[in-house]
């Protein structure tokens, strides 16, 4: 009789830990499947004296797992000398950014991108073709 019991509340118990596990792998699974890694444009400028260009995009949605990613693709005006990509994440919980998330600015040639989250302190990065080009 007590083998009996003992054998039932061990299959019971098996059969909660299995659902617990599979729970957690159809979650995983689909936190990875319904991510999108499109790119949404946030801005784009031009340096003042109109030499270099930059664009800020947000890549894919953000999840209960995974930062809001910010994408720059940097380059001279003609795109001569190719392409720049500078990559950050921000911490603005499960909601995408918008305009109050980010400033662009200017200093001569370097692009100054402000970013702040709702989930994290602003930070500053100073963008600047020659430092962010691939050699």
């Amino acid at each position: 009789m007590d083998l009996e019991k003992n054998l039932k509340k061990l299959r019971i118990i098996t059969l909660i830990e299995s659902a617990v596990i599979l729970i957690a792998v159809i979650f995983v699974l689909f936190s990875g499947v319904l991510q999108t890694t499109g790119e949404t444009l946030l801005t784009q400028s031009k340096s003042d004296n109109g030499r270099y260009t930059i664009s800020i995009y947000e890549v894919g949605k953000p999840s209960i797992i995974r930062k809001n990613t910010v994408k720059a693709y940097y380059s001279d005006a003609d795109h001569r000398e190719g392409t720049a990509v500078f990559t950050a994440e921000v911490d603005n919980g499960m909601a995408v950014l918008t305009g109050s998330n980010y400033e662009l600015k200017w200093e001569g040639d370097t692009a100054v991108l402000y970013l702040v989250g709702n989930k994290q302190t602003g930070t500053e990065y100073k963008i600047n073709f020659d430092t962010v080009k691939n050699p």
